[in-house]
């Protein structure tokens, strides 16, 4: 007797389904500050400012019709610690406040007039301490 093929083509069998974990993330109000990453600038008041791809500091001339300012961006962490100590820097503690104005959304300080060159050299000073 010759096996009847035809019977068993039109059988499929199929594979069981293994369940895929499922990943739970911790609620919100379990985790704490100090569990965080990159928080430390935050804690320790403390600031950073990039460097651009080409080596140098990001501090810009911005003229707006006839006003002069000078633009510090890339700030990150505490922008107004930042902002505070150069002032302390470049004005010596006289310091107006509408002189400075901080934008601590976008990590910028403006400072009135062109001060560049200043600001350049202080922060190369302050990167490489001799």
């Amino acid at each position: 007797m010759r096996p009847n093929s035809r019977l068993l083509r039109g059988i499929r069998v199929q594979m069981p389904t293994v369940p895929k974990p499922v990943y739970q993330p911790p609620s919100l109000l379990s985790i704490t500050a100090n569990e965080l990453p990159n928080n430390t600038f935050e804690q320790e008041n403390q600031y950073h400012i990039t460097k651009s791809s080409i080596g140098s500091w990001p501090v810009y001339k911005k003229i707006q019709n006839t006003k002069i300012t000078t633009e510090i961006k890339r700030i990150k962490g505490n922008v107004m610690l930042f902002a505070d100590e150069l002032s302390r820097v470049l004005f010596n503690n006289n310091v107006p406040k509408k002189h400075v104005r901080v934008n601590s959304l976008t990590g910028e300080v403006n400072i009135k007039g062109d001060r560049t060159k200043e600001i350049r050299k202080i922060l190369s000073t302050m990167a490489n301490p001799e």
